[in-house]
């Protein structure tokens, strides 16, 4: 299935197990995603299984003005 074909999702604690899991099933269903972690070195590492199809970032979501827009 290609559900998710031309879309982008941001995976916040992507590196964490839940994170890791919902990346994979994004990419197996034809997204692409940004692995979004404070823990920039996991997130990587998680987004280099995946080639071109996901990308980390450094997030914290717990600091408000990384939130804001």
């Amino acid at each position: 299935m290609r559900g998710l074909s031309g879309k982008i999702a941001v995976v916040t604690g992507g590196a964490g197990r839940i994170g890791r899991a919902v990346v994979s099933r994004l990419v197996a269903e034809g997204g692409h995603t940004v692995v979004a972690d404070i823990n920039l070195p996991d997130a990587q590492a998680v987004a280099a299984q995946y080639g071109d199809r996901a990308h980390a970032i450094a997030f914290d979501a717990g600091t408000q003005h990384r939130c804001a827009r």
